[in-house]
């Protein structure tokens, strides 16, 4: 929320309001177009400020465990000496 929050807020000002104004329209279809726009800009953005970053953390609790701490397998051997001697001295 400090980070992007405010901006998602003023976004989300800027279109609500400019949506519903479709909303006070005389034809039927174009205020029905800006109300739903609008409900459908408020779900998102409550969905963006509160539902997503409580998914990410129970995410992260879940998907981190004490096996992330060590790799897999392992890419290359420490005790391997480099071909080249010039690196071999610079890694010494």
């Amino acid at each position: 929320m400090r980070e992007v929050g405010m901006s998602i807020l003023y976004t989300f000002a800027a279109l609500f309001l400019g949506f519903g104004v479709y909303s006070i329209s005389k034809f039927g279809g174009i205020a029905a177009l800006g109300v739903l726009v609008s409900l459908t800009l408020l779900v998102a953005v409550m969905a963006n400020l509160i539902l997503i970053p409580g998914l990410l953390i129970g995410l992260d609790r879940l998907t981190t465990t004490e096996a992330f701490n060590e790799p897999l397998l392992s890419l290359y051997e420490e005790d391997i000496e480099p071909e080249d001697p010039d690196t071999a001295e610079k890694l010494k």
